[in-house]
Parts: C-alpha cells; sequence; structure tokens
C-alpha cells in the first residue's frame, strides 16, 4: 500500500465528509489559533537551531548536519529541515511559525484518524482539543521545538500504519510503520516510547500479546533504546547535561517522579499561568510530603487497574500511555533544562494525548445519555463542547503573544517567574550593548539566585566592564576604575568554576590589560589560544597588550632586552 492510499484508508468522522474537508477543518481552526505567531520572531534557541551558521546552508553543511557532532543534538531531521527553509527562501520566521502550525494541525488530525481506527468515542473532540490545547503553544509558537510537531507527525503516521498492519497484516505496512519510528526519532528521541504504547493499546484492545507480536516489536525497541543511549550521552558529553545541577540519587528521582506527573495532569485541566520556565521545585526525600506524588501517582494506576474489568481498559490505558510517554521527561534521564525547571510545556507534548483522549472519550459517553438515539448527541453536549473548544482557543490564542520575541519571552517569564535566573540572565544579554544599567541589574539578580554559575558571573563582569568603558568615556575615571575591578573578580570566579572558559579567559585578559596588568592579560590570552586555537582574534589582542607594556613600562622591556 502506498503512502497517500494509506491516508486516504483513513476513515472520516462522518458520511459525506471527505477527507480534504476533514484536512481543512484541522488546518483552519488550528492555524487560527496561531495566526499571531506569524508576526514573532526568534526567540530562545533559535540562533542555533534554527539560523545555524551560515556555513551549514550549503551541501558540506548538510554533510555535517547528519554526520558530525557540531550540532546542539543529534536530530538530523529537524536541522535539514531549516536547511531546506534557508536554502529556498532565506531566514523568514513567519513561514518556520506557519509550518510549525500547519504540522501540529495534521498532528491533531493523525491523533482523531488513530482514535476512529480504535473506536474510541469522541475521536473527533480529542483531535480538536489537541489542537488547541494552550499546553501545545510552546511546541508550535517556538520554532525550535519543530523537534515535538515533527516527530509527533512520524509518530501517529507509524501508529497508524502498525495498527492498520495488525488488521491487514503483509501489506507492506509493518515496513513503513518501521521506516517512520525512525524518521521520528530522527526528529526527537522522545518517540522511543512509542513501542510501549504499541503494547499498552494491544492490551487495552483485549488482543492477545504472544511471541509472533513480541517479534514484531523488538526491531522497534532495538532502534529506539539506540536512539535513547546516544541522546543520553549526547546531552552528558555535548550539551552539558552533568554537574552539580543534575546530581540527584534514585529516591530523589522518584520522588520528583511523581510530582512531575501530577504537575503535567494538573496543567491539561486547568491550563492557566503557563509559563516559559517554570520554577525548580527542591526535591527533598525527608519531607513526607512530597512522597505523595509517586504514591498517589501509584495508587491511581492500580486502581484503574483494578476497576478496568467494570469501566473497561481505556482509562488505565489512557494513563499508562500518559506516564511511558512522559518518562524521558520524568527525571530519570538528565537533560539540559532540568537546570532551570524539571517542568516544561513541551516536555508532555504528545504524552497529552492520552488524557486528552480519555477526557474526550467520557465526554462523549456522558452526552451521549442524554440523546435521543444511541448514536447521537444531546444537545447541551454539543454546545458545551463547542464552548470548551472557543476557551482552549482563546487561551491559545493569548498565549502565543508571549512569543512575540526574546525581549517579550523573557519579560513574560519573569513576571510570572521572578526566580527564574536564566530568564533574567538571558534579558540582560539582549540589551547588553545598549542598555547597561538595565543589564547589570537583571544579571546581579540572576547572580543572587544563581552564585554558582559560570555563565552569569561571566555576563554580569562582561556588563560591569562595559559600564567601565561608559563611564571612562565621560571622564568618571575613579568609578570607571571599580567597576572594571568587579568585572576582574566575576571573571576570576567563573574560572574558578570553570577552568577551561575560553570566553572569561579573552574578557578577564581584556579587563586586566585595562587595569595596566598587562602579564596577567597576556597570560590569560595565551590560556584562551591553548584551549581553542580557532580564536586566531585572540593574538592581535596579544600584540596590542604587548605594544601597551612597552609604551607603559620601556625601561622594563630594555633591562629585559639587555639580559
Amino acid at each position: 500500500m502506498s503512502f497517500s492510499n494509506l491516508l486516504n484508508k483513513i476513515e472520516l468522522y462522518g458520511r459525506g465528509i471527505t477527507m480534504p474537508r476533514a484536512l481543512a477543518l484541522f488546518l483552519l481552526v488550528t492555524v487560527s489559533a496561531y495566526l499571531y505567531t506569524l508576526n514573532c520572531g526568534y526567540i530562545w534557541d533559535d540562533d542555533r537551531h534554527v539560523l545555524m551558521d551560515s556555513s551549514l546552508w550549503g551541501l558540506a553543511g548538510l554533510w555535517k548536519i547528519w554526520f558530525s557532532r557540531e550540532m546542539q543534538q543529534y536530530y538530523p531531521l529537524i536541522y535539514s529541515s531549516f536547511w531546506i527553509e534557508a536554502n529556498l527562501w532565506g531566514l523568514s520566521p513567519a513561514a518556520s511559525h506557519l509550518i510549525n502550525a500547519a504540522v501540529h494541525a495534521m498532528n491533531a488530525f493523525l491523533l482523531y484518524a488513530v482514535l476512529k481506527h480504535l473506536n474510541i468515542r469522541g475521536a473527533l473532540f480529542a483531535g480538536l482539543i489537541f489542537a488547541l490545547h494552550p499546553v501545545h503553544v510552546e511546541s508550535v509558537a517556538w520554532i525550535s521545538e519543530r523537534k515535538n510537531v515533527l516527530s509527533g507527525f512520524f509518530y501517529l503516521l507509524s501508529l497508524y500504519a502498525f495498527l492498520k498492519n495488525e488488521d491487514r497484516p503483509g501489506k507492506g505496512l509493518y515496513a513503513l510503520s518501521l521506516v517512520l519510528f525512525v524518521m521520528a526519532l530522527l526528529c526527537k528521541t522522545v518517540a522511543c516510547t512509542l513501542p510501549a504504547a504499541l503494547l499498552i493499546i494491544r492490551w487495552m484492545r483485549g488482543r492477545d500479546i504472544g511471541t509472533g507480536y513480541a517479534v514484531r516489536l523488538v526491531p522497534f525497541f532495538a532502534i529506539g533504546l539506540a536512539f535513547g543511549l546516544l541522546t543520553i550521552w549526547w546531552e552528558a558529553n555535548l550539551v552539558g547535561a552533568s554537574g552539580k545541577m543534575w546530581e540527584m540519587g534514585y529516591v530523589e528521582r522518584v520522588v520528583l517522579s511523581g510530582r512531575v506527573f501530577w504537575f503535567y495532569l494538573y496543567k491539561l485541566l486547568a491550563p492557566f499561568e503557563l509559563v516559559f520556565i517554570y520554577p525548580r521545585w527542591q526535591v527533598d526525600p525527608s519531607v513526607i510530603w512530597q512522597w505523595v506524588f509517586p504514591a498517589a501517582a501509584v495508587l491511581a494506576a492500580a486502581l484503574l487497574l483494578v476497576l478496568s474489568r467494570k469501566i473497561g481498559r481505556g482509562p488505565a490505558a489512557a494513563q499508562a500511555f500518559f506516564l511511558v510517554t512522559l518518562f524521558p521527561a520524568l527525571g530519570f534521564i538528565d537533560v539540559y533544562p532540568f537546570q532551570f525547571s524539571f517542568v516544561a510545556d513541551h516536555f508532555q507534548y504528545m504524552a497529552s494525548a492520552g488524557p486528552i483522549s480519555l477526557f474526550a472519550a467520557t465526554a462523549a459517553w456522558a452526552a451521549g445519555r442524554g440523546a435521543p438515539s444511541e448514536k447521537a448527541l444531546s444537545g447541551a453536549g454539543v454546545l458545551m463542547a463547542v464552548v470548551l473548544l472557543a476557551m482552549l482557543w482563546a487561551l491559545s490564542f493569548s498565549q502565543t503573544f508571549a512569543y512575540k520575541d526574546s525581549d517579550t519571552i523573557w519579560k513574560d517569564t519573569i513576571a510570572k517567574n521572578p526566580q527564574a535566573w536564566i530568564a533574567h540572565t538571558n534579558l540582560a544579554v539582549d540589551s547588553i550593548n545598549e542598555d547597561h544599567d538595565f543589564a547589570i541589574a537583571h544579571l546581579e539578580k540572576a547572580y543572587r539566585l544563581n552564585p554558582s554559575n559560570e555563565s552569569i558571573s561571566h555576563a554580569l563582569g562582561l556588563a560591569l566592564f562595559k559600564k567601565s568603558r561608559e563611564l571612562s568615556a565621560k571622564g568618571m575615571e575613579a568609578k570607571a576604575r571599580d567597576y572594571n575591578g568587579r568585572a576582574i573578580g566575576l571573571y576570576e570566579e567563573a574560572l574558578a568554576l570553570e577552568p577551561n572558559y575560553v570566553a572569561a579567559h579573552i574578557n578577564l585578559g581584556v579587563s586586566l590589560g585595562n587595569a595596566e596588568d598587562y602579564d596577567g592579560a597576556i597570560s590569560h590570552f595565551q590560556t584562551a589560544l591553548r584551549l581553542n586555537p580557532s580564536k586566531t582574534f585572540v593574538r592581535e589582542k596579544i600584540e596590542i597588550t604587548l605594544a601597551l607594556k612597552a609604551m607603559t613600562h620601556p625601561l622594563e622591556l630594555t633591562m629585559r632586552s639587555a639580559r
């Protein structure tokens, strides 16, 4: 069966409704909710994921995307999509936002198709909720998170192909499903949970999980494990997800996992006060109330399993899907964002399909109870569904305004989470060349919140140095020396935390030179050059510093030459 034939086999939601009309519905509803993003620009991490280096835009760059370790993460299909955009029409945030919204709309449609194939009630309602739920705004409005939406697209196609293969084996759908699964992994490794989800769905349908079925899943599990291990290594060794901020024992991670689980479920039920960077919790197993979260999660799973004979396996399967798909973000695996917060809306993009489907099915069942016929819905039920979808549309639409640009997202984050040191830091860095006082104020807040972070110490040092230059230009030399001295101290703090911090060595050298400590300046310039020989401009700084030293201490240099 060809790819187009596979899509044509999707059962639509009513007689006389064609596939183009169904797609149009999801596209219209979704894109309208994300219409404002066409006015939005690039924000955090987009410089590394989307803009990249212009040297990567050629064919040699495409080779690096697939076969080198130079990229931020090994998601080559994502970087390739940005590469295609750059070569077709150049940098266009509006086009990137439109693509994200369109792919998200397709995901909502595919979720509907999967649920319809599984004969789950409320499939259309579930698809529309998925399309409009505010927790997905972060995944869609943040261009870098195309990782989520494109991975979800291939994930759902793979899932649908596999389910169709169960009903019609031998049609090439199994191989297609496996290929689509690999494509999902090449977008984001969270897709590795798909084979576990297939087991859950098989159990929900009451079908036998025999040897033959297990054998068909072996390649999925093996490939998913390989990609998962690669990502864990990449995060720890290349991205930097290791160190003090990630040091937790197994007991702490169990406690954390329970809280993460309930946090995401709560945000699905009450999607208000969504924050780009949520507060980072203090995980302490000695605090009894923190054990309530994992205990309640286990109790809920056991209760749903026991009740499955009476209420069906759907609720237990929905919770299991949610838990399994969330597993990479529960805290057992270290990922880079954990230094800022243990939770983020985009972490539950695909996992949210479980609770959303359960809610829609329950709502459809409840609405059908007051209907005149078995297949109809009550007028009150339809009205409530429309009102809920309208509310979700409005919440998502308003949430997209926070993603206008980098300045807006950080100010929105600080307003909702003043303790977000990364928001203070990035807001300051964005304005460090235009408003030194503003940058210093926010970096000092970040420093108070996280004094053991070398990046904050370095950024604050740089802001203070720039302020010293401003004061010096105004003839306020005493104050300028004071700011420069504070900058030197902060650079030294950064290097005490990270001795191989090249930028800190370079900027410390500049500040030391400004303080006429030329030997110290040259020493740090040389260290920076040794750590990163590609920083050839540092050689020029060494030559300039030697020249300044010669002008300031000519007698000392003459005596050295004589010796």
